[in-house]
């Protein structure tokens, strides 16, 4: 592979905890797409971690799913910087300026509660007429759904729902509205 697609896959993660494990930070990333490699840079003289590291993802996209979803994501107790690294910048010709939002992630999540359950409503019904197309639009954008879980963990922080049972469903509503729950007509 050429170094520029090299470039395009790998990102750099820094303030990393330095307890922590190549294989933990790999399952990390891994939520957003399949990472070829993740590499912890020790320092040469003592071998312990310098508290960053490169993640190589298998396609450029995914890299880029990483650096907006993945940046100031909280891992143990540290928030990640996810961007890609000086020497990948140079190799993309990048602007160093802020970074453009992906409009469709930017969109979703800003959605209201009242507008995230329309959504939610919307894919439900698509999945009714044509589950397998759904499945292949979201698995070729895997940020989008990313996007839309991070919706979902929202509306159940702002909602008050925090407890997921056993065997991973929410709870009922106490005062037994179902509503919020059932969104089929």
């Amino acid at each position: 592979m050429s170094r520029e697609n090299t470039a395009e896959r790998c990102v750099f993660v820094g303030n990393i905890p330095y307890d922590a494990k190549e294989e933990d930070l790999k399952t990390l990333f891994e939520c957003v797409g399949p990472v070829l490699n993740f590499r912890l840079i020790k320092d040469r003289d003592s071998n312990k971690p310098k508290g960053y590291g490169f993640c190589e993802f298998k396609q450029k996209e995914y890299a880029r799913s990483a650096i907006r979803n993945m940046n100031q994501a909280e891992f143990f107790g540290r928030n990640l910087r996810v961007d890609y690294s000086e020497k990948h910048r140079t190799a993309l010709s990048l602007p160093e300026g802020p970074k453009q939002q992906n409009t469709l992630q930017d969109a979703i999540s800003k959605l209201s509660i009242s507008e995230a359950m329309a959504l939610f409503q919307l894919l439900q019904e698509q999945s009714r007429l044509n589950e397998e197309d759904l499945f292949k639009t979201l698995n070729s954008r895997p940020y989008v759904l990313f996007s839309i879980l991070k919706l979902m963990h929202r509306m159940n922080s702002e909602c008050g729902i925090n407890k997921v049972s056993q065997d991973g469903l929410l709870p009922l509503p106490q005062n037994g509205n179902y509503n919020y729950y059932n969104l089929y007509p």
